[in-house]
């Protein structure tokens, strides 16, 4: 093996595991609904600006909100609930669907 290819697969393995650290470092602390805008972390999103609610997995849920405009969801608008993870994707269900934002079940694909 070259050491130029030797050196091109430990870049690319230190910018996967610098972007993984990030991803995990990043997550949103808190979700919290109030009327019409939903809050994720620091980020405060009107209804009106959100494209549709996409839905990964069955047990284990992870929620993710698109962003008009957007083709990816951002990784800082994933987040997973944790403690009564039913009645609280229920909730974020009912109030997705009172403002007519699609709710879309199948893989997440988010951008760093």
């Amino acid at each position: 093996m070259s050491p130029i290819v030797g050196i091109a697969f430990c870049l690319l393995y230190t910018g996967l595991l610098v972007a993984y650290v990030i991803r995990m470092i990043i997550q949103p602390r808190h979700v919290e609904i109030i009327g019409d805008k939903i809050i994720v972390g620091r980020k405060e999103i009107p209804a009106v600006h959100i494209d549709k609610l996409v839905i990964q997995g069955y047990f284990s849920q992870v929620i993710g909100i698109k962003p008009r405009g957007k083709r990816l969801v951002p990784s800082l608008l994933c987040f997973k609930i944790k403690g009564n993870e039913e009645e609280y994707t229920e909730e974020i269900i009912e109030w997705a669907k009172r403002n007519e934002i699609p709710i879309k079940y199948g893989r997440i694909f988010r951008w760093i």
